[in-house]
């Protein structure tokens, strides 16, 4: 008898340093995949990785090399924060040379928010779901590292994409019998439109934070009259993986707003009831 195929052991991508290590197991991926990844990862002392190669990784064939390029880029951009404070700067119309240019070039080309955010658009609807959820995770890193810009590049691609996928999938989803509608069980299907929605949850999260001041509350006031009714639609989808993700964004939205509890005028400084304990 012929010996079965090993199974492919599972992707760990909590961090870049374990989806390494997990890709490494799979045998599926090209030999020269698993070492750019390795060295991408885990270099060696004293090694310095251009960060530009993580976009190399992003186009080998495998989806686990492109997450784990997403999850490089990630972390990266976690770690500069506020280095990088804008993905679409305005240029100025009357620039001015600067007296002591620096010949030096830049250490740290790529991968930068921008680069970050044009990779996770465009993998959006992947078919792998691990791997759109590591697109969430890239964009809510980003939006939390530099706020508001990142919500203006994706919102538009987000809401499009969830408006026409509820309907679409709709469509595709419901077959008529007769004059009965019959719908498929709602554990397939849906499984983009329900990633779209954790996506603009991530975005929602990334906002939140205390570096961004009203940059959450500004974009649902910008964009409540597109918001509420989809998100009104989305809490009575059919597919209740869709439901879930849609009340996870409310409870982000709700946490986000909840007001800090104010100490009461009539309380005691000293919660000692005793105030001479000897």
């Amino acid at each position: 008898k012929p010996k079965p195929k090993p199974k492919p052991s599972a992707m760990d991508l909590s961090s870049a340093a374990r989806a390494a290590a997990s890709l490494q197991r799979r045998p599926a991926v090209a030999p020269e995949t698993k070492a750019l990844a390795l060295a991408l990862a885990a270099p060696a002392e004293g090694v310095d990785v251009e960060p530009g190669r993580a976009l190399e990784l992003a186009a080998c064939a495998e989806w686990e090399a492109l997450a784990l390029a997403l999850l490089l880029m990630q972390e990266r951009v976690a770690a500069a924060g506020p280095a990088w404070t804008d993905v679409t700067p305005t240029p100025n119309p009357n620039p001015k040379p600067n007296p002591n240019p620096d010949p030096s070039p830049n250490p740290n080309p790529d991968p930068n928010p921008k680069a970050a955010l044009a990779l996770s658009s465009q993998h959006l609807h992947h078919p792998e779901p691990r791997l759109r959820s590591v697109v969430a995770s890239t964009i809510k890193a980003c939006a939390r590292a530099l706020g508001p810009a990142v919500y203006l590049r994706v919102k538009d691609q987000l809401i499009e994409a969830i408006s026409g996928q509820m309907q679409r999938d709709q469509d595709e989803t419901t077959s008529t019998l007769g004059n009965a509608k019959i719908s498929l069980d709602d554990t397939t299907g849906w499984k983009t439109l329900e990633t779209s929605v954790l996506c603009l949850r991530s975005v929602f999260e990334g906002l939140a934070g205390p570096n961004h001041g009203d940059s959450l509350s500004t974009a649902l006031a910008t964009d409540a009259e597109m918001l509420c009714p989809l998100l009104a639609a989305l809490v009575q989808h059919i597919n209740r993986h869709v439901r879930q993700a849609t009340y996870q964004m409310l409870a982000t939205l709700a946490a986000a707003f909840r007001p800090n509890p104010s100490p009461s005028p009539n309380a005691n400084p000293n919660p000692n009831p005793n105030p001479n304990p000897n």
